[in-house]
């Protein structure tokens, strides 16, 4: 902020950015489980794939969150 090169919004941007990466790279190697009703374990899985394109003359990024 101070030579004017960054906003202030950068930098949350940036650690959420960077916590929902570290999240999810940690989530692929981690296998929940959870209990039903009968005290049984299921496998619950959270899934986020991130997608790079192009709009035009405009980079896109993109998350997708299956559950």
């Amino acid at each position: 902020m101070s030579s004017k090169v960054h906003w202030a919004s950068d930098y949350p941007l940036a650690l959420l950015i960077g916590y929902v990466v570290g999240k999810t790279a940690a989530n692929r190697r981690i296998k929940k489980m959870n209990t039903n009703e009968l005290g049984l374990n299921t496998p619950h899985e959270i899934k986020m794939d991130f997608n790079l394109g192009q709009l035009g003359t405009y980079q896109t990024f993109g998350v997708s969150i299956t559950f």
